[in-house]
């Protein structure tokens, strides 16, 4: 993984430097030299291959979110206004935050077409 491969999905998870660097192993300094083009550090091994797997995460939440949607027969998406309400309804990206359900709900999205609204609470 190149140093731009790395900032390429750093930004499409997102999630903050400092989450990604406790998911890592890294300091959060570390993760922005990964990131920075100047600084001509390599991405070892070890990191892509996290990378990879949290990539993978966020490809597995979309499949399922979108599995659900059209399972349910969904007039809309839902939106949560809180990140518990995320992290309990999308529980393999829990502690990821609410960036990173905007960017899943895109995705869900764009492959159904379908609207998004705001989930009320009860």
């Amino acid at each position: 993984m190149t140093p731009a491969e790395f900032r390429v999905a750093h930004i499409a998870l997102g999630v903050s430097a400092p989450f990604l660097a406790k998911r890592l192993g890294v300091y959060t300094s570390r993760v922005w030299q990964y990131a920075t083009p100047d600084r001509n550090i390599d991405v070892p091994e070890h990191i892509a291959h996290s990378m990879r797997e949290l990539q993978a995460d966020f490809d597995a939440a979309v499949d399922d979110l979108t599995a659900r949607a059209l399972a349910e027969d969904l007039d809309a998406l839902p939106l949560y206004r809180t990140a518990d309400e995320f992290d309990a309804a999308v529980p393999m990206l829990a502690g990821w935050g609410l960036n990173t359900q905007g960017l899943v709900v895109a995705e869900v999205q764009r492959r159904l077409q379908l609207p998004v609204e705001w989930v009320v609470p009860a």
